[in-house]
C-alpha cells in the first residue's frame, strides 16, 4: 500500500483530472448562434433551428428562437453543419456547410420569407403562431391585398364580401345605427363578437343599436369603420366560440386586425366612385409610411380622409302622392329618402409602434383617432295623419291647439277654435283658414303644410391607446404585460322637426345629447413551452368600462304646455335625453384564465383546452371552458372539432339606457312611439335592457353551430 501522503496526492490528481477533462473538452467545442427575422426585419420567435453534422460524429441538435428571435446551440463538435430553419407559414430556410470551429462562436443570421399560400394566425391559441390549415378551429386569414382590392372603402363592407359568415347592412332609416352600423358574425349580435387589434381587446362603440334589424336590437358593438384598410397587414377571423379563451363578447368568435409593422416604405391611395343613378359620389385619400425607431424599432403610420354623398332609391310614398293629387303642392318629391346617409369629414389616424431593447425585451403599442359626421332622414310626417302633431284621431280631423287654454290652465276650449275635418286628403279650407287667422288657435299645418321629415345624425369620435412590454425569462417562459384605454362618443343632432308640446314656440333644431363609452384595461399573459409537444399559457385581466348619457338641450326633452291637449313631447323622431335619462354608470370585472395545448409527433394531432374564471362587479362569477382538437388523416385531409361554453354580461349602457322610438306598426298601418326603460336591477335585465347571455357551442369541419341565446331587446323592432 502506498504511504498516506502519496495516496492522498494520487486521489487529488484523479479528482482534478475528472473535473477538468469535461471543461477541456468543452473548451474545444464550438457554438452556433444568430437571429432570425422576416423579410421586413421583424424578429421571429418560435423558429425551429436544426443543426445536422455533415462531418464528424456529433448528434443532430434542435433549438427554438426566443422572444427576440435569437437562438444559440452550444457544445457543437468542430465541423460543418447543415442548418434548417422552419416555422409554419414561412418558407423553410436551409444553410449548408456552416463551419463551426473549436472554441469559437459561429454567427448565422437568417431571413425567412412568408409562404403566402399558408397564412399564419395568432388567434385561437396562445402557443406559437399556427397556419390556418393547422389550427384546431376554423380561422380565416385575410391579407391586406384582398381587403383593398374592392370597390368599397369602408372596412365593414370590405370584410362582408370576404367572410360569408360576417354581415353588415346599410341603415337607410335606423336612427343611431347609421352612425355605427351593427355587424354580425355567425348570425349573432354585434356585441357577441370580440374585436382585437394586434391581439389586444378593442373598446366597444358608444351607440346602443335600438333599431338594428332584429338580431342587433339592443346591442352595443365595436366601431369597425374607424379602422382604415391601408393600416392593416392581415385580418384574422376566428369563427368559433372563444369566450373561455378571450372573455366576454367572444361567443360568436373573434376578429383580430393585425396592423402593418414595416419600418420602411409606404404607399398612397386614392379611391373615388359613385353609382349609375348619379348619386353616392365618394372619394377617399389614404397614406401609409413606415419609419425606423433606432436600429431595432419601427413606427408605422396611416391616415385616411374621405367624404360620401347620400344615395336615394326612393319612390314617392303612396300617402304623399295622394296629398299631391288632392292639391297639396307643399309636399316634397320624394317626401322621404330611402338610401345611404351622408358621411362628411371621415378622418382616421392610426399608428403602430415597436422597439426591441437589449436583453430581448420588446416595447409595443398602437393608437388611433377617428371622427366623422353622419346624417340622413327619418320617416315622413304626414300633415293630415301624424299622431300627436297634426291629428289626434288618425287623420279624420286636424289637432288644433288652444292658446287660451294654456294661459288659464283649464281645458275648456276658451279660444273657441273650430274643428277641421279632413276629407279626401284635404282639410276643410274654410275651417283651416279660421285657425290660421286666429292668433289664439294653431295647427302645425301652418308651419309645415306639406308635412316634414326629420333629419337626424351625429358626430362620432373614436380614440384608443394600447401599450405593453413582452420578453422571455430564463427557462423559456414568455411574458407580456399591457395596458389599454379607449373611448367612443356619438353626439346627436336633429332638425326639421318639432317638439309639438311647445306649440308655436317650438324650435326646429335640437341637441338631443350624447352617448359615450370609456374603457381601460390591464392584462398579463404568460406562455411556457413545457417541451416541444406541450405548451402552457395563462394570465390575468382587469377591465373597467363606463357609459355616459349626456343631457340634451331642454327643448329636446321638455314636456311643453300643449301636452295636455294631446301634443307629443320631446323632439319628434328622437327625443332628447332628460335629467331622468342622463348619467354615468361603470362596472369592473376581473378574470383568470389558463390554456394548455398538446401536439402529437410530427403534428399528427393537436388537442387544446381553455378555462376562464371571470368575476363581474354586478353579475357575480362565471366559469367557462373550451376543448378543441385536430387529427391529421391520410392524403392531406384533417378532422377538427371543438366544444365551448360562454357568458356575456350586459354592458353598463345596456343596463341603464332607455329610449323612445318612432316605428311603423303593421297592424295600425301608422307610425307609433314605443319606449324602453332601464333595468330595475342588474340581475333582472330583460326586455328593458339586455339580459345576461349564456351560450354553449360546438363545431365540426363542415358545420358550425351555436344554440339560440336568450337576450332582451333594447327596443321593439322598427325605424324612425
Amino acid at each position: 500500500m502506498l504511504p498516506g501522503p502519496i495516496r492522498k496526492a494520487c486521489i487529488a490528481l484523479v479528482v482534478v483530472t475528472i473535473t477538468l477533462a469535461p471543461a477541456a473538452a468543452r473548451a474545444q467545442d464550438g457554438v452556433l448562434s444568430g437571429t432570425v427575422t422576416d423579410t421586413t426585419g421583424f424578429v421571429l420567435p418560435g423558429v425551429a433551428v436544426e443543426a445536422q453534422a455533415t462531418t464528424g460524429s456529433g448528434p443532430d441538435r434542435t433549438v427554438f428562437t426566443d422572444g427576440a428571435g435569437r437562438f444559440s446551440i452550444p457544445a457543437l463538435e468542430p465541423g460543418t453543419y447543415d442548418v434548417t430553419f422552419t416555422l409554419p407559414g414561412f418558407t423553410t430556410a436551409v444553410r449548408d456547410a456552416v463551419q463551426v470551429n473549436a472554441g469559437r462562436t459561429a454567427v448565422l443570421d437568417v431571413e425567412m420569407a412568408i409562404r403566402l399560400e399558408e397564412r399564419v394566425v395568432v388567434v385561437g391559441s396562445r402557443a406559437q403562431p399556427r397556419s390556418v390549415i393547422e389550427s384546431t378551429v376554423p380561422i380565416d386569414a385575410i391579407p391586406y391585398q384582398d381587403v383593398v382590392s374592392q370597390g368599397s372603402t369602408d372596412l365593414a363592407d370590405q370584410l362582408r364580401t370576404l367572410v360569408p359568415s360576417y354581415n353588415v347592412n346599410p341603415q337607410p332609416v335606423g336612427d343611431a345605427a347609421r352612425l355605427i352600423r351593427p355587424a354580425n358574425l355567425r348570425g349573432l349580435a354585434p356585441d357577441h363578437t370580440l374585436v382585437l387589434v394586434n391581439g389586444k381587446r378593442r373598446h366597444r362603440g358608444a351607440v346602443i343599436t335600438w333599431i338594428g334589424n332584429g338580431v342587433s336590437d339592443g346591442a352595443q358593438g365595436p366601431d369597425i369603420s374607424a379602422i382604415p384598410a391601408i393600416a392593416l397587414r392581415q385580418i384574422e377571423v376566428l369563427r368559433d366560440g372563444a369566450a373561455a379563451q378571450y372573455g366576454s363578447d367572444a361567443i360568436a368568435g373573434v376578429l383580430n386586425f393585425q396592423l402593418k409593422d414595416d419600418p420602411r416604405g409606404g404607399s398612397l391611395e386614392l379611391h373615388t366612385g359613385g353609382y349609375g343613378a348619379g348619386d353616392g359620389g365618394t372619394y377617399t385619400v389614404a397614406g401609409n409610411v413606415g419609419l425606423p425607431l433606432g436600429a431595432n424599432g419601427f413606427a408605422n403610420l396611416s391616415v385616411e380622409y374621405g367624404n360620401t354623398a347620400p344615395t336615394s332609391r326612393s319612390v314617392q310614398r303612396d300617402d304623399a302622392a295622394l296629398l299631391i293629387a288632392a292639391g297639396n303642392d307643399a309636399v316634397a318629391d320624394p317626401a322621404q329618402i330611402w338610401g345611404a346617409p351622408t358621411i362628411d369629414d371621415n378622418v382616421k389616424l392610426w399608428g403602430n409602434f415597436g422597439h426591441l431593447f437589449a436583453g430581448g425585451v420588446q416595447a409595443y403599442g398602437h393608437a388611433n383617432y377617428a371622427s366623422r359626421r353622419v346624417e340622413s332622414g327619418f320617416f315622413f310626417r304626414n300633415p293630415n295623419t301624424r299622431a300627436a302633431v297634426f291629428s289626434a284621431d288618425r287623420g279624420q280631423s286636424l289637432l288644433i291647439g288652444d292658446v287660451l287654454d294654456v294661459q288659464d290652465g283649464i281645458l275648456d276650449g276658451s279660444a273657441g277654435c273650430p274643428a277641421v275635418p279632413v276629407t279626401a286628403g284635404q282639410p276643410d279650407q274654410a275651417a283651416i283658414a279660421r285657425v290660421f287667422a286666429d292668433s289664439h288657435c294653431f295647427s302645425f299645418q301652418e308651419r309645415f303644410p306639406g308635412g316634414f321629415t326629420p333629419q337626424f345624425g351625429g358626430d362620432v369620435l373614436d380614440a384608443s391607446l394600447a401599450a405593453g412590454l413582452r420578453g422571455q425569462l430564463v427557462g423559456g417562459m414568455v411574458w407580456d404585460a399591457s395596458a389599454s384605454a379607449g373611448s367612443s362618443e356619438a353626439d346627436f343632432f336633429i332638425y326639421d322637426t318639432v317638439n309639438a308640446s311647445l306649440g308655436p314656440a317650438t324650435p326646429t333644431t335640437f341637441d338631443p345629447g350624447l352617448y359615450r363609452q370609456d374603457e381601460i384595461g390591464l392584462n398579463v399573459d404568460l406562455s411556457y413551452p413545457l417541451n416541444d409537444r406541450v405548451h402552457l399559457a395563462g394570465g390575468a385581466e382587469w377591465r373597467d368600462e363606463r357609459f355616459t348619457i349626456g343631457l340634451g338641450d331642454e327643448p329636446s326633452w321638455q314636456i311643453g304646455p300643449f301636452a295636455p291637449q294631446g301634443f307629443s313631447a320631446g323632439s319628434n323622431g328622437f327625443p332628447g335625453f332628460s335629467p331622468i335619462a342622463a348619467g354615468a354608470w361603470s362596472r369592473a370585472n376581473t378574470a383568470l384564465y389558463g390554456d394548455v395545448e398538446v401536439t402529437g409527433r410530427d403534428d399528427g394531432w393537436a388537442l387544446g383546452g381553455a378555462l376562464r374564471l371571470e368575476n363581474f362587479e354586478d353579475f357575480g362569477t362565471t366559469t367557462n371552458g373550451k376543448l378543441s382538437g385536430r387529427l391529421r388523416l391520410a392524403g392531406g385531409a384533417a378532422l377538427r372539432a371543438s366544444a365551448s361554453s360562454g357568458f356575456r354580461a350586459p354592458t353598463p349602457g345596456q343596463q341603464n339606457a332607455f329610449n323612445v322610438s318612432t316605428e311603423f306598426d303593421h297592424e295600425l298601418m301608422d307610425l307609433v312611439n314605443n319606449g324602453s326603460r332601464r333595468c330595475a336591477a342588474a340581475s333582472r335585465c330583460s326586455r328593458s335592457g339586455r339580459s345576461p347571455t349564456r351560450s354553449a357551442g360546438w363545431s365540426t369541419p363542415g358545420r358550425s353551430t351555436s344554440p339560440p341565446t336568450t337576450s332582451g331587446s333594447g327596443s321593439p323592432t322598427g325605424s324612425r
